[in-house]
């Protein structure tokens, strides 16, 4: 009864997701980070049809401070990945 046990993504996932618009700008996506300490937010979706965006630290030095933008005149659309991969939470982590 050799049953191989396996790890869910359902097991390892954060459930506090925090959100913010597209139209936001850098500014208050860096300051929603540091209210609720993490280092990346789901950009929520413009409409049904629309697909989610996500915003990391990464994003954020490589295309504003590394390009020296305005944190204040950037805006989250701007510089986020879209779409954003989803997967079964039953799924192995593998």
């Amino acid at each position: 009864m050799n049953e191989k046990k396996y790890t869910s993504v359902g097991e390892v996932m954060s459930r506090g997701v925090h959100t913010i618009s597209g139209m936001a700008t850098v500014a208050d996506a860096v300051k929603e980070m540091r209210d609720h300490h993490v280092s990346s937010l789901v950009v929520e979706r413009r409409g049904e049809h629309d697909e989610y965006g996500l915003l990391e630290q990464y994003d954020i030095a490589k295309n504003v401070i590394a390009n020296n933008r305005s944190i204040d005149r950037t805006n989250v659309y701007e510089i986020m990945s879209k779409p954003v991969m989803a997967v079964a939470l039953d799924m192995d982590i593998r």
